[in-house]
This record gives structure tokens, sequence and C-alpha cells, in this order.
């Protein structure tokens, strides 16, 4: 194939010789040519689908990207969900304040959550997939459908907050904020039920920790860690550190399940 892209220019401008037409012809038959190679010998060596081998329109069968589009600003946080009914999503969050919910197998839109006033920095999606908790710039932290969109809960803060997680159950949240608190919220009784305090830096990270599978959610920790290098897990029974550990010049940026 790379010899019939290099050859048959020549050959026409061979025959033509000096005809005005030679070069034009030449020129075009060189595109055609091109064209051949990458329909016929590059794109059926490229190995293009899902990750898990499931091709997407019958291209490939393995790994390819989707751009998703629609964000103005960097965007801060994706979080995927656990998969429900065969499928799953993803939400982002983003300096715009807009953050979206979009199908985790095609990328497609889905959804914008509207309500926030300031940049959006952190996301993340409850284990049936039917609420999305976000944190902002605008000292909020909100609950919403992930199922309609509406605004469901709103958490006042008294500084920027960073991070936000739900438990394992969906019926607490904490979010850690820029006055180096932690919070945690009964959803049910739509209430504060502990602040955690001994960070001496913003928050960059706070997740609920399970001790074991199947742990009861009143036996569940919270793992944080921020700017001041320290990662702390407590004990909400308590609602005190039950441990500590100073990670030297190195400052966390984020944590994860």
């Amino acid at each position: 194939a790379v010899c019939v892209v290099v050859h048959v220019p020549v050959a026409v401008l061979l025959w033509f010789g000096r005809s005005p037409f030679a070069l034009p012809v030449a020129v075009v038959l060189w595109y055609c040519c091109c064209c051949f190679l990458v329909l016929v010998v590059v794109l059926p060596k490229m190995d293009i689908g899902s990750p898990d081998g499931v091709t997407n329109g019958g291209v490939g069968s393995k790994g390819f990207s989707i751009l998703c589009t629609g964000h103005s600003r960097p965007v801060t946080q994706l979080m995927y969900s656990q998969v429900v009914d065969d499928s799953f999503w993803i939400v982002s969050s983003c300096l715009d304040g807009r953050p979206m919910i979009r199908n985790g197998e095609t990328g497609d839109w889905v959804g914008t959550l509207e309500g926030h006033k300031g940049a959006v920095w952190d996301t993340v999606i409850d284990t049936s997939a039917t609420k999305v908790a976000t944190a902002s710039a605008d000292y909020n932290v909100k609950v919403w459908s992930a199922l309609d969109g509406t605004e469901l809960l709103n958490f006042e803060h008294d500084h920027v907050v960073k991070c936000v997680d739900f438990s394992s159950n969906g019926a607490q949240l904490v979010s850690g904020s820029m006055d180096c608190d932690i919070r945690v919220f009964d959803l049910g009784a739509e209430e504060e039920i502990c602040k955690l305090s001994g960070h001496e830096k913003s928050l960059k990270s706070t997740l609920f920790y399970d001790q074991a599978k199947g742990a009861n959610s009143d036996e569940e920790l919270v793992l944080s860690g921020g700017q001041d290098s320290l990662l702390r897990l407590w004990d909400l029974r308590s609602c005190r550190s039950s441990a500590l550990l100073k990670l030297a010049r190195i400052t966390v940026q984020s944590a994860s399940h």
C-alpha cells in the first residue's frame, strides 16, 4: 500500500511529462492513495472499543476515549457511581459552578445541577445512584436528586467547602471546608450531628471509611486529609480523632475508597 502511495503519483508525472495537468492530477491521486492507505491498512489495525471489550458502534474491541464537552472552566472532580441496573453514571464538578451528570458508558449528557453561586470543588454520588452531593465555594453543600436534578437539601457552612462524601448506607453526609472543620450531617433529620476539629489547615478530602464489610452505620469512621500534611481517622461514636498520621512535607490532595 505504501508503494502505491509513492509510485502512482510518480508514474502520472512521468506519463504526462510537461503537461500542465500533470502536477494537479498527481496531487489528487496522491491524496486518494493516502486515504486508501488509512482506510485499508491503518484503521483495521487500530484496536478501538470499550474497556471491557464491548464495541461501540462496531468500531474495534478495546480502549477508546470519549470527549465530553459542556463545562466552561476547569473540572475539579470526576466521580463514577456503582453499577445499578446494568448501568453507571459520571458526575463532574467544575469551577463554572454547574456540576453535570452523564451516562458512564456513552458519556452522553443527562443533566446539569443548577443552583450554586460559586465554583463546585467536589461531587459524589451515593451507592444507589439516586442522590448527588456537591461542595461549593459559595459556602454550601447541596444534595440533589440524581433522577430529576431537583435540589433536596442545603447545608450552610462558614467557609468554602472543598470535599464531601456519603456514608455507605446514604443516611449521612460528611464535608470538609477551608475553616479546617469537618461536619457530619444526618440526611433524614436534615441537621448537623457532629463537628470534628483538629486540622490546622484547609481540608482537601473527607470520606467515610467502613471498619469492615457489613459494618453498621453507627460503627463507621471518617478519614480526613488536609493541607497540614495530616491524615486523621475519626470515630463518629465519640466524635474524636482515633488515629493520626503525619506526612512529612506532603500535602494531602485527595483520598478515595
